[in-house]
């Protein structure tokens, strides 16, 4: 489910049409696949045996022992090979803006770039591809190798998710797929490894991660939206949504207020969106953010007010939360999503399952060096790059760049001849370092040059 914040956010929009209970998506969460538990009544009668079939009585001690030295044959019950990673399947995923990207195949069209999502319910699929928002049957693959038959599918328009992310993508791919199924995510390898059953406990490293440790801990599924529940601070238990499609993770204030000790940063000029609204924020970064014996430092999270908008959509569904966990979060790691129910755990629709994650949650040297930049966050809208967001007490904001200026170049460079990743990209750099920009600011007839320098938002 992807989550917009104008900052960075490719958040919830997945989750917000998801989670239209108030909407046709509540269908999807409403349909639970049959399991096979639940066979029809067949109407079938059973008549006795015929005349000539039945048993004979007999009299007593008419049949014969049978010999003392001969066994019954038992059939041996057939076993599961042992697992193995090299019969997964490995689909080569990309990674754009922190985003999970694979390629995905649908009625023989494509392949398209797909995002993997833990928070959507189904798989959305452009409505360029699929024609409407309907829900669909359709043929869907995975790379070249994983065919996973027909599916039902959902239409959705992609285009506020390519805004925010800057390329182009045929839709998500949600809990239809991770239900059932072993999905790692190998964000450092660059590649997703796809299982049809469960690793052992005692489940071996995935190839390149032999040195890395091993942590699981648990998550539910409320209606079908995966939650974890870290501790925060000394020991603050947090419970978010896990999305591995929303660039950023969020907490509220009411959590943030609970860990601070006053010395935790607050950066403002942050704004948390999605199609039902939007709200003040700002970023802090938490020093220790832990699963277990698995410590996460120096994660930046988006701090939104407790009654933000998207409270009112999540609690009628029966979905309680303070926050989402992020692709921040996520991509330290190789990270086994388990879909298999645990038998006998949690009462949600979904069951209590299990993530596996391998890695020591070091942040990532990219991470680190993202937040060495000119002071805004971006989008690509109408075939330009708009600023969505300027930090408050940034140089940018002391040069007057403003929400909704273009810009046109950087340092010569033009803007509509790269990515948006790369536009991003181009704004780090090291403190000290100035960018010469061209922009168009709103209401203004034609391009400014503006130079700003790159400064450590932290």
């Amino acid at each position: 489910m992807i989550v917009h914040s104008r900052a960075s956010l490719w958040c919830v929009t997945a989750l917000l049409v998801a989670l239209a209970a108030c909407g046709d998506d509540k269908e999807a969460a409403q349909q639970v696949p049959d399991d096979g538990n639940n066979a029809p009544d067949m109407g079938m009668d059973i008549d006795e045996p015929p005349q000539d079939l039945q048993e004979d009585p007999g009299q007593e001690g008419d049949a014969p022992d049978p010999p003392e030295d001969v066994e019954p044959e038992v059939e041996d019950e057939p076993q599961e090979p042992p697992f193995a990673w090299d019969e997964a399947p490995v689909v080569p995923m990309a990674l754009v803006d922190g985003l999970p990207l694979i390629d995905v195949t649908i009625d023989a069209q494509g392949p398209f770039p797909f995002v993997v999502d833990t928070l959507s319910q189904t798989i959305f699929v452009d409505v360029d591809i699929v024609g409407d928002d309907l829900f669909h049957q359709a043929e869907v693959s995975l790379g070249e190798d994983k065919d996973l038959g027909e599916l039902i599918v959902k239409g959705r328009d992609m285009d506020p998710d390519e805004a925010n992310l800057g390329v182009d993508i045929g839709g998500l791919v949600g809990q239809r797929y991770l239900d059932n199924r072993f999905t790692l995510l190998d964000y450092p390898g660059r590649q997703v490894r796809l299982l049809d059953r469960t690793p052992p406990e005692d489940v071996s490293p995935p190839p390149g991660h032999e040195d890395q440790p091993l942590h699981t801990f648990f998550y539910e599924l409320p209606n079908l939206f995966p939650v974890v529940v870290p501790t925060v601070g000394a020991d603050t238990e947090v419970p978010l949504l896990a999305d591995t499609s929303s660039r950023m993770t969020f907490i509220s204030q009411r959590a943030f207020d609970a860990i601070d000790d006053g010395t935790l940063p607050q950066i403002g000029g942050y704004r948390h969106w999605s199609n039902f609204g939007e709200d003040a924020a700002f970023l802090t970064r938490l020093p220790e953010f832990r699963f277990g014996e698995l410590v996460v430092r120096d994660l930046v999270v988006g701090v939104v007010p407790d009654d933000n908008h998207l409270v009112a959509v999540l609690e009628p569904n029966g979905v309680s939360v303070e926050g989402f966990l992020g692709a921040n979060f996520w991509n330290r790691f190789a990270v086994g999503v388990d879909g298999f129910r645990i038998p006998g755990m949690g009462q949600s629709e979904g069951g209590t399952k299990l993530f596996f994650v391998w890695g020591d949650g070091t942040p990532l040297e990219e991470q680190l060096a993202s937040w060495v930049r000119v002071g805004v966050e971006l989008a690509r809208r109408d075939g330009g790059v708009i600023i969505e967001m300027v930090f408050e007490g940034s140089d940018a904001a002391a040069q007057g760049l403003v929400q909704g200026a273009v810009i046109e170049s950087i340092d010569g460079q033009a803007a509509a001849e790269l990515t948006l990743e790369e536009v991003r990209q181009r704004l780090t750099g090291q403190v000290g370092e100035s960018r010469t920009l061209m922009v168009t600011l709103p209401e203004a007839e034609g391009p400014t040059e503006v130079v700003v320098q790159v400064e450590a938002v932290f």
